[in-house]
């Protein structure tokens, strides 16, 4: 008798955890792994020009200069930059305008913007209205001999992500503030 309560109990037991194990095997599950990958954002620019570097003051004449800026394949969206700096009164002899697309900064005189999209391809931006700078006809001998210093015209690039920059003006801040 104490051995056939023993068999009952122990078939008891069998049957409990053998309800319990299947109930466990119903309420566990494991799902599949997702892998992220962060990458870093890149934008890559050239500035070129296929012009030469010295130009002849003849008043009236028409200058072929064509500076460019490329923004390169792979780049992401960005806020593209130009920046033209005049020297040694070169506003008192040439004159120039900006290509279309391009916007004059708020608040700067010489710093010109566009917004620019990621780049499947190399994209290419002109600078300068018929790659032209026009020397003005005013311009006069004595004007013409009292130059002491070289005029110059310095053209530089800049971009910055697109991405979580809200304005062309908070980009450039953010370019000048890391320079």
């Amino acid at each position: 008798m104490k051995k056939r309560s023993l068999i009952m109990t122990a078939l008891i037991i069998l049957i409990c955890l053998c309800t319990v194990g299947l109930t466990i095997a119903y309420l566990t599950a494991v799902s599949n792994s997702v892998t992220n990958t962060f990458t870093v954002g890149n934008i890559t620019l050239e500035l070129s020009e296929t012009a030469r570097e010295r130009y002849p003051l003849i008043p009236g004449a028409e200058l072929h200069k064509d500076p460019r800026v490329t923004v390169k394949s792979g780049s992401e969206a960005a806020w593209l930059y130009v920046k033209l700096e005049e020297a040694n009164g070169l506003e008192d002899y040439v004159s120039y305008a900006l290509s279309d697309g391009w916007t004059l900064l708020d608040g700067y005189d010489n710093v010109y913007y566009r917004e620019v999209s990621a780049a499947s391809a190399d994209t290419v931006y002109p600078i300068l209205q018929n790659d032209t700078v026009t020397v003005k006809d005013t311009l006069t001998e004595e004007a013409l001999v009292a130059i002491s210093n070289t005029p110059t015209l310095t053209v530089s690039a800049y971009a910055i992500q697109r991405s979580g920059v809200a304005t062309a003006l908070v980009g450039w801040q953010a370019l000048e503030a890391s320079s």
